[in-house]
């Protein structure tokens, strides 16, 4: 009998090949004639880069950048051909912080984007961002001023290049912009804000959606995962790019 053994991780216990490891151990030690395999999955999340790099060939690229907090770092993420493949968690994760009021308040998106600029500039022409695990609440502000967005016109650096880039984000959960089920009041405790915090943060977002959609047309209340990553899928949206499952993608 062939087995294939392919588990996401445990946030913060055990990653995928570690589980994977241990459940074709287990069985084995019941039929030693198994043959199994097993491959690292994840979701969109913390681990991703990890179980590409096992079956996609590629490299590794190394760049500098700030993570949430505006902190120097040096973060690597993973090329295949014209695609790049970078982990936010890597750069702007929730583990990089102990989440309070004052951290909710200065976190913010933008070293992703000096990721996303290096990328383009090394070359490739479709970016896929994997959007779980990171500990910003910004609503996207920080990624799309880091790629020279202009909101008054929607244009931005991607714009200003001779061929086109793709970017797409990876993402498990399917959460508008704002309201009840938006970032800020579904996330936002778990990144440290407070109530009077979350509720300043999705009015802010309300009215930035309002005002995207009288300038652009873009509605992100109506895009699924617009609010995944603190707001970082609605501005991928604004960027001109498209959201697709974490996990769906990575499998395939």
């Amino acid at each position: 009998m062939k087995i294939l053994v392919a588990i996401d991780s445990f946030k913060g216990s055990v990653t995928s090949p570690e589980l994977n490891t241990s459940v074709a151990q287990a069985l084995l030690s019941v039929d030693k004639q198994l043959v199994i395999e097993t491959r690292a999955i994840a979701d969109g999340g913390e681990g991703s880069l990890a179980a590409l790099s096992q079956t996609v060939a590629g490299r590794w690229h190394q760049v500098k950048t700030i993570d949430l907090l505006r902190r120097p770092i040096k973060v690597a993420y993973y090329r295949h051909a014209k695609q790049a493949f970078i982990e936010s968690a890597s750069i702007i994760g929730i583990d990089k912080i102990t989440p309070n009021s004052v951290t909710y308040a200065q976190a913010t998106s933008y070293g992703l984007g000096l990721a996303v600029k290096d990328a383009i500039q090394k070359g490739a022409t479709q970016i896929e961002i994997m959007l779980g695990g990171t500990g910003t609440s910004d609503g996207g502000k920080g990624f799309l001023e880091s790629l020279n967005y202009d909101f008054m016109t929607g244009r931005s650096y991607l714009d200003t290049l001779a061929s086109p880039v793709t970017l797409l984000g990876l993402t498990d959960v399917t959460n508008p912009y704002h309201g009840p089920q938006g970032f800020a009041a579904v996330f936002g405790p778990q990144k440290g804000g407070s109530l009077s915090q979350i509720e300043e943060t999705d009015q802010i977002a309300s009215n930035f959606a309002k005002k995207v959609f009288y300038q652009t047309t873009i509605d992100l209340q109506t895009i699924p995962g617009s609010g995944a990553a603190g707001g970082l899928g609605g501005a991928i949206v604004l960027l001109g790019g498209t959201l697709t499952s974490g996990f769906s993608r990575i499998a395939e």
